[in-house]
């Protein structure tokens, strides 16, 4: 069995950063070719690609492993990157601050990152998903001081903050702790909404991008994939429900 499409050549192959289409790519050649003929314009480097994850990249103190020959790859294939600095709880255990990341180092790590790739990354995002490990507090003291470097190292750059945060509440709060400049720490706002998140899409138009006139970006998605024996084909039934 062979499942195929005929996709219509986009009609720009370099970059546009007004389109909303994006992936998590390997960063392959044959696979950014093949992406840039299906018309897809954003990276998120995160995952697979952990590019800019702070464990992997300054696995000792200053001491950078640098990824320019991928990263300068996403432009050939008219891709823009945004980069993801951190995720879940791998930040390097010499950064380590009775199990949080001192914020020193991490305002540093940000700045030395920014600094280096800012000829080819200009939007940054802010830790994938802090509401697991961190307080809505804590990311608001690690997002001020992540923006500030950022700001220093290249003023040009963009900052989306939150990371994918689903919970709206949670957002509000640490704005709270932001203060009333909160805007001047960050451009957009990102959330992760799936398949069944409907409700959550709703409340962050109403509680966020109504109130405060700011973009909220989904920077992570997906659709479950039953599989032709769970599906309406199959022969037995369905129990549960898709795969997650």
């Amino acid at each position: 069995e062979v499942v195929y499409s005929v996709i219509p050549r986009p009609a720009n192959l370099g970059a546009v950063t007004s389109s909303i289409i994006g992936i998590h790519p390997n960063f392959e050649n044959y696979q950014l070719e093949a992406l840039q003929k299906l018309g897809v314009k954003w990276s998120r480097v995160m995952s697979p690609s952990a590019f800019f994850r702070w464990s992997r990249v300054e696995p000792t103190q200053g001491n950078f492993i640098w990824y320019d020959q991928e990263v300068q790859r996403a432009s050939v294939y008219g891709m823009t990157i945004l980069g993801t600095l951190g995720t879940n709880n791998y930040w390097p255990t010499w950064a380590d601050n009775n199990g949080l990341p001192n914020l020193d180092y991490w305002e540093s790590f940000v700045e030395n990152m920014v600094n280096h790739y800012k000829p080819y990354v200009k939007y940054w995002e802010i830790w994938n998903e802090p509401i697991y490990n961190f307080t809505s507090q804590f990311y608001a003291s690690m997002s001020i001081r992540a923006a500030n470097a950022i700001h220093r190292a290249d003023p040009e750059a963009k900052i989306v903050g939150f990371g994918g945060v689903y919970d709206y509440n949670w957002i509000l709060s640490s704005i709270g702790y932001m203060g009333t400049n909160w805007k001047n720490y960050l451009d957009y706002i990102s959330t992760h909404l799936y398949p069944g998140g409907e409700g959550n899409a709703l409340a962050f138009k109403t509680n966020i991008i109504d109130q405060y006139n700011i973009e909220v970006w989904n920077t992570e998605t997906g659709m479950w994939d039953t599989g032709f024996y769970k599906g309406s084909n199959s022969n037995f039934i369905t129990v549960g429900e898709a795969i997650w």
